[in-house]
């Protein structure tokens, strides 16, 4: 590890690096290879497979935070350093508590693999639950009501496109031994995604994990987002805000730049103009 780093960076993937349906600015880009003395951390909602499709191995990053932090992967040596999943008798609990309520939800396999998931139906499929599984329809299988989940399970999702609010906070109250992330749909930007996970995951975990690891706490940490996944990590940030296209709520809470995720932004956040090379 660089003992001579500076900062720390902590940004967020899709909607902030990686504007949606685009292509990661090219200044953006250049500014991470040239930032040494920064420790750039990348936290993503992300499974590791469907990353490691969008970005390259030699990305200028030196630890990424994917699946909301469920895991976490040294990217220099590309090693799991961390991960956590439910166990049966949890994945169970969950499992019964949303039949209950008659809801569509998706439940991932254990990471490496949770890119693969299985789907159990309730009601009537929105479009954004149809696109997801037909999108991934060859490493995602049907799970009947009544079948017993066997195997460690890193996440439960629930995709809400009515009454979003009150279908989230009633998880929130019913699942209180899960960790409940919100999240807006990546593939519509309109459904809410109640991505549902064991005690504790956060992206902002993940952060304090790595930080600690490395014994850097007392390094500044700059933070950029775009999304409500996004509050935890950038809460524990000297420097946190929100790109442009955020939800408006959001740029309440934090600094807001006056640039869209499609543009250059990262020279100003972290000083490069002021020699921070």
């Amino acid at each position: 590890m660089n003992n001579s780093y500076k900062s720390i960076l902590a940004f967020d993937f899709d909607g902030t690096i990686k504007p949606n349906n685009g292509k990661i600015n090219q200044e953006n880009l250049e500014i991470l290879k040239k930032s040494n003395s920064i420790l750039k951390i990348l936290l993503t909602g992300r499974s590791l497979y469907s990353l490691q499709k969008t970005i390259h191995n030699n990305f200028p990053i030196d630890y990424l935070v994917f699946s909301s932090g469920a895991g976490v992967m040294d990217w220099k040596t590309k090693e799991i350093i961390f991960k956590k999943h439910f166990s049966n008798d949890e994945s169970n609990r969950i499992k019964k508590t949303l039949n209950k309520l008659k809801l569509n939800y998706m439940f991932h396999k254990e990471i490496p693999d949770n890119h693969k998931f299985y789907f159990t139906k309730n009601r009537r499929y929105n479009r954004d639950f149809i696109h997801r599984k037909t999108l991934y329809q060859n490493i995602s299988f049907l799970s009947k009501k009544k079948s017993k989940i066997q195997e460690p399970i890193t996440q439960f999702l629930v995709i809400s496109s009515i009454n979003k609010e009150k279908i989230h906070n009633t998880l929130i109250k019913k699942l209180d031994f899960c960790q409940l992330i919100r999240a807006t749909s990546p593939l519509n930007q309109k459904s809410l995604w109640s991505e549902i996970f064991p005690y504790g995951v956060s992206k902002g975990y993940a952060l304090k994990q790595i930080i600690n690891k490395n014994n850097l706490s007392t390094l500044p940490i700059i933070g950029v987002g775009n999304d409500y996944n996004d509050i935890d990590f950038l809460k524990i940030c000297n420097e946190a805000y929100m790109v442009k296209d955020s939800p408006k709520e959001l740029k309440k809470q934090f600094k807001y730049l006056d640039s869209y995720s499609n543009e250059p932004f990262l020279n100003t956040i972290i000083g490069m103009k002021n020699g921070n090379k």
